[in-house]
């Protein structure tokens, strides 16, 4: 069992834990004063399968390279462990891709994503739908790690309708992490994952 740990300037790290809940323990005040960290822990114990979403816009590529090789390097961590399942999803050229993290093309699949042709902006709900359509249906420990830097220009009906798409993921089992980086307006971000484990970061804590 591991525990993902994101800490400003550090990246991400793999951390003993002790039980299988997913949680979060800075503070708003934490946040506040630089600090940024998310834990997810990872019962792998029982199958489990984890989806990486990158946003693949324009305004996401002066941190695409490193935002992918600290994927690459806990992908590969994780790859070790038993149960496990991985996978990255992006956009290129109003094109969906999704690619299988395992042991043999781990490098190879996120240098692939890393050269991409950028994405449109605001693809994000093509994403998450494509995400959930790839879980393995009888696999209970599902987790969306989502890193997005643009979230468009959506209608109040959009926004509602994703809202509400994310919401029944968590009833269904899937747990959403999201990263909004750099983000100009954090107000439908902050609407759509409501209900997720979301964080609002530069890309310099990256």
């Amino acid at each position: 069992m591991v525990k993902w740990h994101l800490v400003k300037n550090v990246g991400f790290q793999f951390i003993s834990s002790s039980n299988g809940k997913e949680e979060s323990n800075l503070s708003k005040s934490d946040l506040n004063n630089g600090k940024v960290a998310i834990n997810i822990t990872i019962d792998n114990s029982k199958p489990t399968e984890v989806i990486y979403l990158i946003d693949n816009a324009e305004s996401t590529s002066t941190m695409k390279s490193g935002l992918i090789d600290t994927i690459k390097s806990n992908a590969t961590s994780l790859e070790a462990l038993t149960n496990m399942k991985q996978g990255v999803i992006t956009t290129s050229n109003g094109e969906l891709i999704y690619k299988p993290l395992d042991s043999k093309n781990i490098t190879t699949s996120l240098d692939e994503i890393k050269a991409l042709a950028v994405g449109s902006v605001g693809e994000y709900d093509k994403m998450f739908e494509k995400a959930s359509s790839e879980f393995t249906k009888t696999v209970n420990n599902k987790i969306i790690v989502a890193f997005l830097t643009n979230m468009g220009t959506k209608t109040p009906e959009e926004i509602a309708a994703l809202k509400n798409m994310i919401n029944t993921y968590k009833t269904n089992g899937i747990n959403v992490v999201v990263y909004g980086i750099d983000l100009a307006d954090q107000t439908n971000f902050e609407s759509i994952f409501e209900s997720s484990t979301r964080y609002v970061l530069t890309s310099a804590n990256l």
